[in-house]
């Protein structure tokens, strides 16, 4: 094993009502091949004695350097994530790992996905696959697995390509977004990291399996979809969130002095003319945006959406 893998790691948990699950996904972590040496938990008001049974988990184990915090409100799951990852930057781990409440990790997760992260120092964020309780499941994207590494594209796009309780990510990047994930800024962080990796051409999939996804009713990535049933006010905060995850990237590339941040601005400009289109649902704009700007959508689904939603009460 190289020096760097002895770097120091922080798991960062989100909790709400997880009593059910919650017990098999410490005890995998508990586990690891390499023990992480920061475990770090935030409950979001749960009400099914959550919080005391990990008390009594890291009591019965003795675990140094785990710990569960109570959200004095409810912050929802983005909010709740961002703020593990401050908690995450106060300590001195250099590998940050995601984890959700209820699925659970193989022993050699994190063992495995730092071996790779030593072999290239580039690397920033390092996803993995996963198996998956239920039949028929399709991964949020589907990457090249002709090698045993895929590169995420390079897309300029809010986008997804794996869970983030499957990152690695090195402190470096998490630093830096974290600077510029203002506490109003609605956004997911498994797409924050999946995008900006993939444009700063430092994301990477391990094309193996890392642990189990458990599918049931209460995931928090089953909830909420937006799609053309939404309501209008769903419409507004889902192209604000674009507005905030092009500000975010747009101050992350401005940081590293890179080339490609007025293409950025030009993208953000967009999403803040389109917001400002559909809140004031004033239909010629809207169709003017269509043609002006036909080359900043992601396909004929979005102008669809705008026209949509246009007429929408």
């Amino acid at each position: 094993m190289k020096d760097e893998i002895k770097n120091k790691t922080v798991v960062m948990m989100a909790t709400y009502n997880g009593s059910k699950g919650i017990i098999a996904q410490l005890e995998s972590i508990r586990n690891q091949e390499v023990t992480p040496n920061y475990v770090v938990m935030r409950d979001d008001g749960s009400t099914d004695g959550t919080v005391e049974m990990v008390e009594e988990y890291i009591q019965t184990h003795q675990l140094s350097g785990w710990t569960i915090r109570r959200n004095e409100k409810n912050l929802g799951w983005r909010f709740n994530f961002r703020q593990l990852l401050m908690d995450g930057l106060a300590t001195d781990a250099n590998y940050f790992f995601f984890s959700d409440q209820d699925d659970e990790w193989y022993a050699f997760k994190m063992n495995r996905q730092l071996e790779v992260m030593a072999s290239n120092e580039s690397m920033q964020v390092l996803s993995g696959d996963y198996d998956v309780n239920v039949e028929n499941y399709k991964y949020p994207r589907e990457l090249d697995r002709s090698e045993r590494i895929s590169k995420y594209p390079r897309e300029y796009n809010y986008v997804n390509h794996r869970h983030g309780w499957t990152f690695c990510m090195r402190r470096s990047l998490v630093a830096l977004v974290s600077k510029h994930w203002k506490e109003n800024y609605f956004l997911s962080h498994d797409n924050l990291f999946t995008s900006i990796s993939g444009i700063l051409e430092t994301g990477y999939n391990l094309n193996e399996s890392v642990g189990k996804h458990i599918r049931h009713e209460n995931n928090a990535s089953g909830h909420d979809y937006f799609s053309m049933r939404s309501s209008n006010e769903r419409n507004l905060q889902e192209l604000r969130m674009y507005i905030d995850f092009f500000d975010v990237v747009e101050n992350v590339l401005s940081d590293l002095n890179r080339n490609d941040v007025t293409k950025v601005q030009d993208i953000k400009s967009f999403y803040q003319r389109r917001y400002k289109n559909a809140k004031e649902k004033k239909l010629l704009p809207i169709l003017k945006q269509l043609v002006v700007d036909r080359r900043y959508y992601f396909g004929f689904t979005g102008m669809m959406r705008d026209i949509v939603f246009a007429f929408k009460k």
